[in-house]
């Protein structure tokens, strides 16, 4: 089992229950930059549609409005998603089956921009498991948290931790898991993060399909060569016409524990 836990800092904003993109790109054109998610648990697709500037310019994202974007699955049914807000488009009751594939397509301003991918299997956050230590001489109480749960055999998972602290994201390190070398076993792993006695900590164990997983770790990696980097890239997606952002499907189960 692989974990890569990701530090995020100042890359992805969290609002209500998604992750919003806002990358900073290796050039000076502004491109265009779609997130597009299906949460399978609360059977919910966005997309948030936007144009960025450049690698070394500050200014915030534009929201592109007015595009049209549709979701279909491979048996041909259709779903539409209508703009609720500028930029952010939304679609209610959409049931993905698991190992069935989506495409999503998104037109503006007379381009079209396509990405696919296929529906995970979903995976049950067993159990969070804590243990508290005290260090020697009077020292701080150390928590220390960690997740279990059983893998799907003979399918390739991946996963993402997104762990909560009264109700707050700890939106700067993330954790991702993929299952090759523990295809169809329990898996336990540990949540790299400073916990605090008293408090409400919950956990969101993701199950993700491979383009957000490696969406997610080609991110990761430019954030670890840092924007200092003399070659500076942007994430590789899973858009064509040189859009930026993926599509994603990912199904969420959780436990909570007070501290």
């Amino acid at each position: 089992m692989k974990n890569i836990f990701i530090a995020l800092i100042g890359i992805l904003i969290f609002t209500s229950c998604e992750d919003v993109i806002e990358l900073e790109l290796k050039d000076t054109t502004p491109r265009v930059v779609i997130e597009g998610t299906l949460n399978m648990t609360t059977q919910t697709a966005q997309v948030i549609f936007t144009k960025s500037n450049g690698f070394y310019d500050a200014t915030t994202s534009v929201s592109v409005s007015g595009a049209n974007a549709v979701l279909q699955n491979e048996s041909g049914i259709s779903v539409i998603l209508f703009e609720t807000d500028p930029g952010v488009y939304i679609a209610e009751n959409v049931v993905a089956t698991p190992g069935e594939k989506w495409t999503i397509e998104i037109e503006s301003e007379g381009v079209s921009y396509t990405a696919a991918t296929t529906a995970p299997y979903p995976a049950i956050l067993d159990t969070l498991i804590t243990e508290i230590e005290e260090r020697p001489f009077g020292g701080e109480i150390e928590v220390r948290v960690f997740a279990e749960w059983n893998d799907e055999a003979v399918v390739p998972n991946f996963y993402r931790i997104r762990p909560y602290q009264n109700d707050t994201l700890i939106a700067q390190s993330y954790n991702l898991i993929d299952d090759d070398f523990s295809d169809g076993d329990k898996i336990t792993t540990p949540i790299r993060e400073e916990f605090e006695l008293g408090n409400l900590m919950k956990m969101e164990l993701l199950s993700v399909d491979k383009n957000y997983y490696r969406y997610f770790l080609e991110l990761s990696s430019v954030v670890g060569n840092g924007f200092n980097s003399s070659n500076p890239y942007n994430p590789i997606g899973n858009f064509d016409n040189d859009a930026l952002g993926y599509f994603g499907i990912f199904s969420v189960s959780e436990q909570e524990v007070q501290l």
